[in-house]
């Protein structure tokens, strides 16, 4: 019969999804009024808590970092209303054992159950955030030692002058911004 078909082809369907989403090495979630109606193996593995401590029993606002709070709960109202929202933004959430991740979630509106509901993947960027706060910091140590060199220090790019510390504007009386219109030459006549 044709209903038959239906409900086998729906359960197909379910079971697809399920298959797919518990073998993301993304985190898949669903949350309606507030509540954790479906997280995946990913989002139990970074938060720390089992997938039945949190489905169904825990609030989105149990697991999002406080000050994080008020933009997340603004993005999810918005969208659950149908208005625009941002799709993907960077968030930290809290673990089990009170640690902060940061995530970078993709979300859109959905219908489940009849009711609107936010469906979403996540990624745990938090080594890359703490890679690229080392850069900059890195960096800036770099910038101050080699502004506060004793010996002249410059770079150059295309045969200009693209930066230079303050010995080599003593050597050549220009300012950093007068040589940073000048040709590399300078340092070759």
């Amino acid at each position: 019969s044709v209903r038959k078909e239906a409900e086998k082809a729906l359960l197909e369907s379910e079971a697809k999804f399920r298959d797919l989403a518990e073998k993301s090495v993304a985190g898949v979630y669903l949350i309606q009024d507030g509540i954790l109606k479906y997280v995946n193996a990913r989002i139990s593995e970074i938060l720390g808590y089992p997938i039945d401590e949190m489905t169904e029993k825990m609030c989105l606002k149990d697991v999002i970092y406080p000050e994080d709070w008020p933009v997340v709960e603004a993005n999810v109202i918005r969208k659950l209303a149908g208005e625009p929202a941002p799709q993907n933004y960077e968030l930290r959430l809290v673990t089990r054992q009170g640690e902060a991740r940061t995530v970078e979630v993709y979300s859109s509106r959905t219908v489940y159950q009849g009711r609107p509901a936010v469906i979403g993947t996540l990624f745990d960027i938090t080594e890359r955030k703490e890679a690229e706060r080392k850069i900059v910091e890195s960096e800036r140590s770099l910038s101050a030692i080699l502004a506060a060199s004793p010996i002249g220090i410059g770079m150059t790019r295309d045969r200009k002058i693209v930066w230079a510390n303050e010995m080599v504007c003593r050597f050549t009386g220009y300012t950093q911004e007068e040589l940073r219109s000048r040709s590399a030459s300078i340092f070759y006549e």
